[in-house]
């Protein structure tokens, strides 16, 4: 499947939303003269990517069509090294105290194999080690619910895939909250998200074309992004709401940057495409990076020039995510694919 730019562009954007997102609410003394109200939006960027993900398989299982295992062992490879690396990185790492310590054996084999569990370390939430692979366990999730679909013939897997999803939305808002960590996580509402980029995937030939035959479409493309982020309430959480309130949004988001592909593709951006292909390793290591800066340049860093060191911080887990694509993740997935098919 070739390349599609604003899809690019938008998953460097979303990385880097959580990025500062996190970057202002990690540290619990909270040394930023900074509010984070303003930023509350950066939790978008997780719906950002989980419409993008439904878009991206759905146009992979129509563009290259596969068998489920050969569709799970492609995602597997992409997914599963990297996340494994630092789940067992901050698992047997520590901060403070000795370097080097035993982790509890129930939480880590439980986020090695994607079984969701509730996490007393970041609030009683619903959380692997790593705080931000709740959303690898959801699209481990998906994948699943997309493979089963792949055995059915083609003119019934959106219909039934987006039929799961909403049914397991539904149960959630109808039934939860549940006390068994998988059982209310799978019935999110955010779940929908993943149901609606596999519904603009088919619509996407349409808005192809559209962008190809006429620059104003893209001029549409724009505005339909910042009507998106002026229906964006503040927060992130909404009970069983999110994937209503920040769904729709990312959906629109995602909309827009594919109407304007064509004025993107005639005015590359190498920078924008460089957090896009690192977005992967930037969103998984980013938490890492901040500790890390956070320690080395002291709290009186953030607290006597905030934007200063909100601007440099995320400028440096941009750069260690970039990293971290070029020395780890692009040369493990090429091994992989050339090893296991």
């Amino acid at each position: 499947m070739k390349q599609i730019i604003s899809i690019q562009y938008l998953r460097g954007i979303a990385a880097m939303m959580v990025v500062v997102y996190h970057l202002l609410e990690v540290e619990p003394s909270r040394p930023y003269a900074i509010p984070i109200g303003p930023f509350s939006m950066g939790a978008f960027g997780v719906d950002i990517f989980f419409v993008i993900s439904g878009f991206i398989m759905w146009s992979i299982a129509t563009a290259r069509p596969q068998p489920p295992r050969i569709f799970l062992r492609r995602r597997i490879i992409r997914i599963v090294p990297l996340y494994w690396f630092i789940t067992l990185a901050t698992a047997f790492l520590s901060t403070s105290g000795p370097l080097l310590h035993l982790p509890e054996a129930e939480p880590l084999i439980r986020s090695l194999t994607f079984i969701p569990q509730w996490n007393s370390d970041f609030g009683h939430i619903i959380a692997p080690i790593v705080k931000v692979g709740w959303t690898i366990e959801l699209e481990m999730f998906f994948y699943l619910i997309f493979a089963a679909v792949l055995v059915l013939r083609a003119e019934l897997r959106l219909m039934v895939g987006v039929t799961i999803l909403v049914l397991f939305s539904v149960v959630g808002f109808i039934l939860g909250p549940f006390q068994l960590a998988p059982l209310e996580m799978y019935t999110d509402s955010i779940i929908l998200e993943f149901a609606y980029g596999m519904v603009l995937g088919t619509f996407y030939p349409n808005l192809r074309q559209l962008s190809e035959r006429s620059s104003c479409y893209g001029g549409m493309g724009l505005l339909l992004i910042i009507f998106a982020l002026v229906l964006l309430p503040e927060g992130g959480s909404f009970l069983r709401t999110r994937g209503i309130v920040y769904g729709i949004p990312a959906l629109m988001v995602v909309s827009g940057g594919l109407l304007m592909e064509k004025l993107l593709s005639a005015y590359p951006l190498p920078l924008m495409k460089a957090l896009g292909d690192s977005s992967y390793s930037t969103y998984l290591f980013h938490l890492m990076i901040l500790v890390f800066t956070q320690k080395t340049l002291g709290t009186w860093f953030a607290a006597s020039a905030p934007w200063f060191a909100l601007i440099s911080q995320t400028a440096i887990c941009g750069i260690g995510g970039y990293i971290v694509y070029q020395a780890a993740e692009k040369p493990l997935t090429r091994y992989l694919r050339r090893w296991v098919g």
